[in-house]
């Protein structure tokens, strides 16, 4: 079956309605359905949001980036920082990569920043969860952690310091991490830029180039 679901490469664009065709097998389709709605991924963009959807015509200045990915979410290892403007594919290789790892079966978690801040911050509400128990079930728990639109989050002084924690939680741990961004992460502290600097955790890929998303045609008054 399907239903209607926005995709978040689409965001204020027409929803869209299709089967997940890896979902569709009657032996793995439920558990595959399952794991993807436990790793924070809508079944459905599972048929989208793949290395073999990707526009290598309308992309083909971004292949050597692409190659880049692809080669890292067969190997996941250290932190893949994806930055790139507004509309320029950073989404869809990232929820890629995270669905690749979901079907080979990692632990794989996919969030927003802004939406990864407020499940913290209720997190550590609670008299149960310290500090520390919730950057573990963030940093260490999932094998892959997919952190997308990392700086578009409202700034304070508390979401950076919870979002570099946990960055740097992962980092010495070797956790691998996704993250994607269009900003240059200005407002982050020295300590956190300095380590994505480390050419032996962390790759860099930069995605250039216009808004590919498709746009609306204008409404007729």
């Amino acid at each position: 079956g399907s239903k209607r679901v926005s995709s978040p490469w689409q965001r204020g664009q027409s929803q869209t309605s299709q089967p997940c065709h890896d979902c569709s097998s009657p032996d793995s389709g439920q558990s595959l359905e399952r794991k993807l709605r436990a790793s924070g991924i809508e079944p459905l963009w599972a048929n989208e949001y793949r290395f073999d959807r990707w526009d290598a015509n309308r992309n083909s200045h971004l292949m050597p980036e692409f190659r880049t990915v692809r080669s890292w979410s067969a190997h996941p290892n250290g932190l893949l920082l994806i930055a790139g403007g507004v509309g320029t594919g950073k989404t869809h290789i990232a929820l890629a990569t995270a669905i690749e790892n979901v079907i080979t079966g990692m632990h794989v978690r996919y969030t927003e920043a802004e939406g990864l801040l407020g499940k913290m911050k209720a997190a550590m509400g609670r008299e149960d969860d310290s500090a520390d128990r919730v950057y573990e079930s963030w940093g260490t728990a999932p094998s892959l952690l997919v952190l997308d639109d990392l700086g578009t989050e409202q700034h304070t002084e508390y979401s950076r310091t919870v979002l570099e924690n946990l960055l740097s939680w992962r980092l010495v741990r070797l956790r691998p991490t996704v993250v994607t961004t269009n900003t240059g992460l200005e407002d982050y502290s020295n300590r956190l830029k300095s380590r994505l600097h480390d050419k032996g955790r962390v790759t860099v890929v930069k995605l250039d180039g216009a808004d590919m998303r498709p746009t609306q045609p204008p409404v007729e008054e």
